[in-house]
């Protein structure tokens, strides 16, 4: 038995660091834009409003190249748990047995930690939260449950290679998908 916690996406808008950072950065370079390319006001270096909203942006800037070395926000909930058993598949408290499954997909992505942006900008995440992770079950009845899950270190996904085994063995996985998480570093 191997378990996952589950990743729930909030419906409203989250506001990250990422976000307020890019919002204050861009604002204030608006600002800026549209006093001296629309007003046209040639004083911009004796300008004190120029000065601070220059250095509020530059400093939003910096901060967001520091936060780029953080994980990414979760833009929602960690909450519940999703279990591989071998004769069955929990998500929350709903039990799924394997006799009324028809097929099992599972995409996995980065875990948590893992580096997944190598480059330098002051607004991109650079590790990830280990929450792009999606479990497709289709059962027999043709409903379809989706559930994305945290992979939250390396190996994790590994833990449940038996479990996942024994889903190839009964035909719900395919081999296909099974080798591409196999696969994952």
């Amino acid at each position: 038995m191997t378990k996952f916690k589950i990743y729930t996406e909030s419906e409203k808008f989250v506001w990250t660091r990422k976000r307020i950072l890019f919002g204050i950065a861009l604002l204030s370079f608006v600002i800026l834009a549209i006093k001296f390319y629309l007003i046209k006001n040639a004083e911009f270096i004796d300008d004190s409003l120029a000065q601070i909203l220059g250095f509020i942006s530059v400093s939003a800037i910096f901060l967001g190249l520091i936060n780029s070395f953080f994980p990414q926000e979760l833009k929602g909930k960690l909450n519940g748990e999703l279990i591989f058993d071998f004769s069955k598949i929990v998500i929350n408290n709903d039990s799924y047995n394997l006799e009324d499954i028809k097929s099992i997909q599972i995409i996995t992505g980065p875990f948590k930690g893992q580096l997944i942006s190598s480059g330098m900008s002051a607004f991109s995440d650079r590790f990830s939260n280990g929450i792009n992770n999606e479990l497709i079950i289709t059962l027999n009845t043709g409903k379809i449950i989706k559930c994305n899950f945290q992979i939250d270190h390396k190996r994790k996904i590994f833990q449940a290679t038996n479990e996942l085994k024994n889903y190839v063995d009964l035909g719900i996985l395919s081999h296909e998908n099974f080798a591409e998480i196999s696969a994952k570093p």
